[in-house]
C-alpha cells in the first residue's frame, strides 16, 4: 500500500504542484467546474456546454453525482491546442 492512499490531502487536489514522496513525484491536478472555467476564460457557462455538445471543448468527466468537471491538466492541454491552431 502506498502511504498517500487514503489521505485526504492527496484526494482534495485544490492546485497543481509537484510534490516529490520518495524517490517518486506526484503531481497534483485540480478538478474544475463549468463554471470556474467559464469565469477563467471569460466566456459563458452555456458557450462552455456548447464547446462540449459540438466537441471542441475540453474532455471532462462526469462524477457519480451528475456533475461535470475538468482537470486542470485538461484545460491546460486544450488551450495549448487552440493557441497553436491559431
Amino acid at each position: 500500500m502506498r502511504p498517500w492512499n487514503g489521505c485526504v490531502f492527496f484526494r482534495q487536489l485544490r492546485t497543481k504542484q509537484r510534490e516529490t514522496w520518495g524517490n517518486s513525484v506526484l503531481i497534483k491536478d485540480e478538478w474544475l467546474s463549468i463554471g470556474q472555467i467559464a469565469e477563467e476564460l471569460r466566456v459563458s457557462r452555456s458557450t462552455v456546454y456548447y464547446w462540449r455538445q459540438t466537441g471542441t471543448g475540453p474532455r471532462a468527466t462526469r462524477l457519480p453525482n451528475g456533475e461535470l468537471r475538468i482537470r486542470r491538466s485538461v484545460l491546460d492541454a486544450w488551450l495549448a491546442d487552440r493557441e497553436e491552431a491559431a
